[in-house]
């Protein structure tokens, strides 16, 4: 059998971007639950990662983020009981 190697380092590359941006957005979520809260943190991080870093529709990237923050707080402030951080907007 012949085996030809297999050039992926632009591949690994985006990849471990794509890591780290991800990485970074969570970051910048954590630090701005004190100031927005938690709902609207997560909305802006989930957005950005959609819509941003994976080039999908608005309509799609806004309807995730909402989604997203709304589930999660239904499951841990109301189901579960654990307060959420808040922040000056919500």
């Amino acid at each position: 059998m012949n085996h030809k190697p297999i050039n992926n380092t632009r591949m690994h590359y985006t990849r471990r971007t794509t890591y780290k941006r991800i990485l970074t957005s969570i970051a910048v979520c954590i630090a701005l639950l004190n100031v927005l809260g938690f709902v609207v943190s997560f909305s802006l991080m989930t957005w950005f990662i959609v819509a941003v870093l994976f080039r999908r529709p608005q309509r799609i990237a806004i309807a995730l983020a909402a989604g997203g923050a709304v589930a999660i707080y239904a499951v841990f402030s109301l189901a579960l009981g654990v307060a959420l951080p808040t922040g000056l907007l919500f």
